[in-house]
């Protein structure tokens, strides 16, 4: 149903007050007795709220505001979004359809929504945009009048204003009008996000890693719900939760409205407090307290107690902002850490000498959504946003924190023979069993069974020397014949090398082909370093005595 506007409101705000602006969502949430949170995204785009204040600088502006609000105050107003203006480019002529307009880029203008022209709250033009571009906009219909180069054009919010509107008379002539609308949601209008947000992806999730203002500081508050039972004196506590929840209260400035519209489409891609991201603490949460080179992977610290405190957490305490004193940063896993050592993969990749260290900043990156389902912008200027985001860490979320490699370091296992090799040990000839690695040529035996057409092989990589493989390769055998073919397999990983049931699957391949000497890659959701590996194949593609592997490949991760 299309929503038609009454009335259109358009006496300039006055920006010595600024224009606030909401982006809301409406998430419902229910609560596990453990914490765990079930979220549902009521909305499906956000809805817009605009508050500003009107001075009037004459009766007769005053009179303009008076008689609308005594006639009009219930019905729907269009509302130009102030902040986002841009001028005709060139004449827009009685007759024409078509506006050229400046940069309509991350503005709130919207196909099948309200745009108009306008001079002065006396004369202007609306019009509902039938499709667009960068630097122009049809309209359905065309003008009813001519418009100069230069003329101002803005998007139309459609909107109800609040049941009381407040005006204060400090002088005769003079009101100031205090202006809350809320957005009226119009079916009929194709809701696009402004811009998408390009916030980094590490772990399997956004990180949002933008700098606080830090002249307003950082808010923390912890909540642990817990009863408390007396009898007779002693008390006792109960809590069916394993950690604290953190609230993290931040103001942020961004400088342009491109940086601030990043913000609002990360709010919006995460739908107010539905959506799951990492954030880093913004505090130096371990302290390195020596130089390190770009391949060191173990650091000395400043005890933590990580095995006591963070080892079992599931909202922080694994993941890691490196940010750098020149602004840059990385982001790397904790493997373990034990009083003053600690461990990270992959190899941090900087040299960080002693004399640079106190600039050296190391935060734990918290799983956490928005505490807040409204986004409110202060527009100070045109250009210039302030802002508070709440956040609040959860519990796991059903989420699991991974590494989804872009950057693959350096094969860790290799082999090349033409053909594999039959191990006399196992029953028929067949080979199922580990191999030891001692570098890259000794690593998993070019792979051949006899009479059996199935079978596992694996890799050991030895005592302390764990490997974080993201990626693993088989490249096929050199010959026209397919059906020796591995089909069904599965990945696996094992801290023993028992596995006997506690191996960890992977990955799982069913149904795969190969042509000749043909290199597959596969990436695996991985983040947990073990000792063994192995591929366990369930089918070939059909041979009744052989399956053969010439090449397998593992690799870790650089980024």
């Amino acid at each position: 149903m299309t929503i038609d506007i009454n009335e259109y409101l358009l006496i300039p705000p006055n920006w010595d007050n600024g224009i606030k602006y909401k982006r809301i969502w409406n998430t419902g949430i229910q609560l596990s007795i453990n914490a765990m949170e079930k979220r549902s995204a009521l909305f499906t785009w956000s809805r817009l709220f605009l508050s500003f204040s009107i001075l009037t600088m004459s009766a007769s502006e005053t009179n303009y505001m008076i008689r609308k609000f005594y006639k009009s105050l219930h019905l729907v107003w269009g509302i130009p979004y102030w902040p986002d203006r841009i001028d005709l480019t060139s004449q827009a002529a009685l007759g024409q359809a078509v506006l050229n307009v400046e940069d309509t880029t991350n503005l709130n203008f919207a196909v099948d929504g309200k745009c108009i022209i306008i001079i002065d709250e006396n004369t202007y033009e609306a019009g509902t945009i039938l499709s667009m571009t960068t630097n122009t906009i049809t309209l359905d219909a065309n003008l009813s009048d001519t418009w100069v180069s230069g003329t101002m054009v803005y998007p139309v919010l459609k909107a109800r204003l609040q049941i009381k509107q407040s005006a204060d008379v400090p002088l005769a002539g003079h009101t100031i009008f205090e202006i809350d609308a809320n957005e009226v949601p119009d079916v009929d209008v194709t809701h696009v996000p402004m811009t998408t947000s390009s916030f980094p992806i590490k772990f399997g999730l956004p990180v949002f890693d933008l700098l606080p203002d830090w002249s307003s500081g950082l808010k923390l508050q912890f909540h642990h719900n817990f009863e408390s039972l007396k009898f007779l004196g002693p008390e006792f506590t109960l809590s069916t939760i394993n950690e604290s929840a953190l609230d993290l209260d931040m103001q942020f400035l961004q400088a342009t409205n491109a940086e601030t519209n990043e913000v609002l489409a990360f709010f919006d891609d995460n739908k107010g407090r539905w959506g799951t991201f990492l954030i880093p603490s913004q505090m130096n949460d371990i302290v390195i307290t020596e130089d390190f080179v770009s391949t060191d992977t173990i650091f000395t610290i400043e005890d933590i107690d990580w095995s006591t405190y963070w080892d079992e957490m599931t909202s922080m305490g694994h993941i890691l902002q490196f940010r750098f004193p020149d602004g840059s940063a990385v982001y790397r896993t904790i493997v373990g850490a034990t009083g003053t050592s600690m461990t990270i993969t992959p190899a941090i990749g900087e040299n960080i000498t002693e004399s640079a260290l106190p600039n050296l900043t190391v935060s734990f990156l918290y799983q956490v959504r928005f505490n807040m389902d409204e986004i409110e912008v202060l527009k100070v200027t045109d250009t210039i946003s302030k802002f508070n985001l709440r956040f609040r860490t959860v519990y796991n979320d059903g989420v699991d924190i991974v590494t989804p490699c872009t950057v693959f370091g350096a094969t860790v296992c290799e082999v090349d023979f033409a053909i594999g090799e039959e191990d006399p040990s196992y029953s028929g000839g067949g080979y199922d069993g580990i191999s030891s690695a001692t570098g890259i040529d000794n690593c998993w035996y070019a792979w051949e069974t006899f009479p059996k057409n199935t079978g596992w092989t694996g890799q050991d990589f030895g005592v302390d020397n764990f490997k974080i493989i993201v990626q693993y390769s088989l490249i096929s055998f050199n010959d026209t014949e397919r059906s020796y073919d591995p089909k069904d397999w599965t990945f696996e990983a094992s801290d023993t090398g028992a596995w006997g049931g506690e191996e960890v699957v992977l990955d799982t391949q069913t149904d795969q082909s190969f042509t000749q000497m043909e290199q597959k890659d596969y990436s695996i959701s991985n983040n947990t370093a073990y000792r063994y590996y192995r591929l366990n194949v369930t089918a070939n593609n059909g041979h009744g005595s052989y399956l053969i592997i010439p090449e397998i490949e593992m690799s870790e991760c650089v980024e």
